[in-house]
């Protein structure tokens, strides 16, 4: 809410470097897109992100077939680190 207020702000303000109208209509175009699109897209993210979560919290790894090496480091890397 904050963010948009300042970007609402900026088109009122002297200090800005938007002179022409149409640059501040455009401005004002990216702001009315931003109020309708953004909480689409947050709502969407935040969904997927619940899913994923539950998902990967709640079933297990594959098994693989392949023998699995626990020896990655060997000595004489610890050695030379």
């Amino acid at each position: 809410m904050g963010h948009t207020l300042a970007l609402i702000q900026t088109l009122t303000d002297a200090d800005e470097t938007m002179d022409e109208l149409d640059e501040k209509i455009e401005r004002a175009k990216t702001i009315v897109k931003f109020i309708f699109i953004g909480p689409i897209l947050l709502f969407l993210s935040v969904i997927s992100d619940f899913y994923k979560f539950w998902s990967n919290l709640y079933t297990q790894p594959l098994d693989s077939e392949e023998e699995v090496n626990l020896d990655l480091i060997s000595r004489d890397s610890i050695e030379l680190f």
